[in-house]
């Protein structure tokens, strides 16, 4: 069976904010991470020609013209998955704007076909995802994960701080766990109890890098839908 190559990108809506990364390669059912880390700004060109991925698996809106509007494939995704806390951001001229023009543009340049409604598997294809529904059908779970550090105020608005980020870290432990029993050699675990927020944050956007690529594992297994029209969808396992 042929060795296949995923790269994950969970990539930021602004030029100034981390992408967490990953790459993952192997077979249907066997995949190991190769690395995994992140990056500020993100180095598309360069994470491109030093991993040469079949598959890029990206959580940023992408399309085959200019990103302006709430896309069909927003909409879509928002009606199937809303009543799971699972509604998609509007994407808009500012965000992402030239941050995703650029990314398509390096990732067009370098042989890659954006993947939408209608289009057949083939090699260097790119992917937009949704890593809140992927973490939701990972650990087994019908309502969205809470496990954003960004968000922690809001998940548990009455609980001290120390009592949120304990619930928090549980959270992020069993993403990282249930990943690990389906790709070998997840090269981190979570930090250490003193870690701080920053640190957390580093962690939560290496940890989506590694959630994209296993989206992308699964879009070459045959085991994703897309939602959205022939200019952009978003793949869902």
């Amino acid at each position: 069976m042929e060795w296949m190559v995923v790269l994950g990108l969970d990539a930021a809506w602004t030029p100034h904010h981390a992408t967490g990364c990953a790459v993952i390669s192997g077979t249907p059912g066997n995949w190991t991470c190769q690395a995994a880390w992140s990056t500020a700004p993100i180095q598309a060109a360069e994470i491109l020609a030093s991993s040469q991925p079949d598959v890029v698996s990206v959580d940023m809106p992408l399309a085959r013209s200019p990103i302006t509007k709430r896309r069909a494939c927003d909409n879509a995704l928002s009606r199937a998955f809303g009543a799971c806390g699972c509604s998609v951001h509007s994407p808009s001229p500012e965000r992402p704007g030239r941050v995703s023009t650029e990314l398509m543009r390096t990732l067009s340049e370098s042989g890659y076909e954006l993947a939408v409604c209608g289009t057949a598997l083939r090699g260097r294809q790119v992917i937009e995802v949704y890593p809140h529904i992927a973490v939701m059908r990972l650990v087994n779970e019908s309502y969205r994960v809470k496990y954003k550090v960004g968000r922690i105020r809001q998940y548990w608005p009455d609980d001290p701080p120390s009592v949120r980020i304990r619930k928090l870290r549980a959270e992020l432990r069993r993403i990282l766990t249930a990943l690990k029993d389906r790709i070998a050699g997840i090269p981190f675990d979570l930090p250490p109890e003193t870690a701080g927020p920053r640190q957390l944050k580093v962690f939560e956007d290496t940890l989506d890098g590694v959630i994209c690529a296993w989206i992308g594992a699964l879009y070459l297994e045959g085991k994703c839908r897309p939602y959205g029209d022939e200019g952009a969808a978003i793949w869902v396992p």
